[in-house]
Parts: structure tokens; sequence; C-alpha cells
């Protein structure tokens, strides 16, 4: 019976959008072949495949999603979740999903979504990525191969990137040539700095940057990374990861209020950020950046749980981190400056919200709101 929906659902003279998740009772019959090469005309196709068997996975959903995508030259969103591969299984790869579309009629597709499959594509299908504007890869048991290379030789210029996995050169590469229309960026591994050129041309456009890295090292905020967010004048939102060394350093405002003005003015003017021996907190970067209303500050793990088969080291690495921003900006007076800021910074698991607030006694304080106290 289950077997039958997507030929009905073929039929329908309107039917544009086909999503199926792995733990649904229809794909009760994998890994006998499931007839998705049934479905065509598609706008959005989602296949959520990560809690299904490995074994299988190429002749039940990839070779007839092919045919589907075959029959859908207006597909605009594919979202392809391949499944959790064990120890000595293959990785199935976005090369053989693409591998029955013609490329002389290539997709129009400007929503990519990846997860645990192989990137690397014949550059032949490269005419498909032509359209996209975003791209979600999340890849720890896949690699992105030449995918990025593919667009850059493509010239694709996304508006939205968020990617979940080893951060390699070739994706600081295309970043660095690509990056004018990028408006949000949300990069989770590990890569060598956050201070390489690729980093700081991409700056300028940002409206959400979000850096977190699997443990602490360079790509965690910190004095030497700045100047790379102080020019992200179009900020909204972001997310930065703190050393636990480095988190009362960075939080507490050691900068009298003149020297804040004087910091406004270098970011506004784009005069280079005088850094060299002078503490400049994050909290007065946040306020100085013109368009920035969130700021959550987290934890990257502890290098030396690289390895580590037991997560409650990391836990509780991440517990004393929380605390210590926590407990950080209940100790900061906010400068005057400052009173009227719409900034809000969000942290812990429970997102707790801190923004300035004036006492009764007229001082300023950061003051802790949750999520459901907030109006």
């Amino acid at each position: 019976m289950y077997a039958q929906i997507p030929l009905v659902l073929s039929k329908l003279p309107s039917f544009s959008v086909f999503e199926v998740n792995g733990d649904q009772g229809w794909l009760q019959s994998y890994p006998n072949p499931f007839p998705l090469d049934c479905l065509k005309n598609l706008q959005t196709l989602v296949i959520k495949a990560d809690d299904l068997p490995n074994n299988g996975f190429d002749s039940c959903i990839l070779r007839p999603l092919s045919i589907a995508l075959k029959n859908s030259p207006a597909l605009q969103e594919l979202e392809i979740n391949g499944p959790q591969p064990k120890i000595s299984e293959p990785t199935h790869s976005l090369h053989d999903l693409l591998g029955n579309v013609t490329t002389t009629a290539p997709l129009k597709i400007t929503k990519l979504s990846v997860q645990n499959l192989n990137m690397d594509i014949d550059p032949a299908f490269s005419s498909h990525l032509k359209c996209l504007t975003r791209v979600d890869v999340m890849n720890w048991y896949g690699k992105t191969g030449n995918f990025w290379m593919m667009l850059q030789k493509g010239n694709v210029c996304l508006e939205d990137l968020r990617v979940d996995s080893e951060i390699d050169g070739t994706l600081l590469k295309y970043l660095q040539e690509f990056h004018s229309g990028l408006k949000s960026l949300h990069l989770s591994g590990a890569a060598s700095s956050f201070t390489d050129a690729e980093s700081d041309e991409v700056a300028g456009n940002l409206h959400q940057l979000s850096v977190k890295p699997a443990y602490e090292g360079d790509w965690c905020f910190g004095l030497h990374n700045i100047e790379v967010f102080s020019k992200c004048l179009n900020l909204k939102h972001v997310n930065v990861c703190l050393k636990l060394r480095e988190v009362d350093d960075l939080i507490v405002s050691t900068l009298l209020v003149d020297s804040f003005v004087a910091l406004t003015d270098n970011i506004m003017t784009s005069t280079p950020m005088p850094t060299a021996g002078k503490q400049i907190p994050l909290l007065n970067l946040a306020h100085s950046l013109p368009k920035l209303s969130s700021l959550s500050p987290s934890s990257a793990d502890a290098t030396s749980n690289r390895g580590a088969t037991c997560g409650n080291s990391s836990m509780s690495h991440y517990d004393a981190v929380t605390q210590k921003i926590e407990e950080a900006l209940g100790n900061t007076t906010p400068a005057e400056a400052h009173a009227n800021s719409a900034l809000h910074i969000s942290t812990g698991p429970f997102m707790c919200s801190y923004s300035v607030c004036r006492e009764e006694d007229g001082s300023l304080k950061y003051r802790e709101r949750y999520w459901f106290d907030r109006d």
C-alpha cells in the first residue's frame, strides 16, 4: 500500500512538494526499491534518510530519485540526508543523485541541502549548480571533494552558506572570490584561522555570522581576529566562541569611555583598529556595530578532549565556559554610551538573554531575562 503513494501523488495535477522522513512507516519495504522514479514536476524535494540502514540506499532511494530529478526541470529546493555509514561501509554520493539528469537542460536549483553524502561531482554536472543561492552542508560522514571548486568555476555567488564539517582550503578559496552577495555565513568545524584574507574580504556584506569551531583555537573570538569582526558593519546577528581562559578579558570592559568613542570612530571610518597592547572587549565591539541586535557567545570544546571516548569532559567544559560568561556579564557595568543599546546577548542551554538596563539607583547593568519572560 505505502509503495503506491508516489505513483498516486504523481498523478495530481498541482503536486509539486514531496518530503520523506526515514522513520515514517511508508518506507517499511526498505531496502526494496521504492517507486520515487514516478515523481515528476516537483519544485521541492526533501529526503531525510539518516535513520535508514546504509545498505540499499543506492537502489532504493538514490537511483529512483535521480530519475525524479530528470523529470522535474523546475525543481528549486533539494534536501537530501543520506544514512550514516558504519565503519567500512561506502558513503553515497551527490554525483549518483545527478547521474540521470541531462546537462543540456540543467536544473535550476536555488537551495541545496546535503548531509552524509560525498559531494565530489563530475565537472559536467556543475551546470546544475549555477542558480544556487543557498547551500547547507552537514557532512561529517562524507567528503566535500571538488564541490567548492565547482561552485567557483561556475561563478556561483551564494547569499546563504551553512557548513557543518571540516573546513578545507577549497571552501576558503571560494569565499575569497565569491563573497560580494553573501548575507549569511554559518561555519562549524575545524580550519586554520579566522584571520585569513578570505574571512577579511567576506566581512563587509554579512547580516548573520556564526563561527563555531569544534575545539578552542584561532577560530574563537579574540584580539587576533577582532579587526575582521570590526568590518562587519551590516551584521545583525553574530555567534562566536570564547576560550575559557579568555572569557574575563574579552567580556569585562577595560576601556575608558573616551577610548570607546575612539574605537567606534575607527570602526565607522574603516581606520585600522588600535589593538596593539590594549584590551578591546567583545561587548564594546558588539555595541559599536551599528546594526547588531543579537550576540550569542558560546563555547568550543577544549583541545584536551580531542579523541575522548566519553562526552562528560566536553559537557563539563561547556558548562564552565557558560557559567564564566554569565558571571562576567553579571559583574560588568555597561558604559554610559551603551545606555540605549538594543543589543541582546544570549548564552547557555536555556538561552538566557541579557540586555542593558538602568537600575533604580541610576547605574547600568546587564539584566538577565529568560526566553519565557520576554515581551
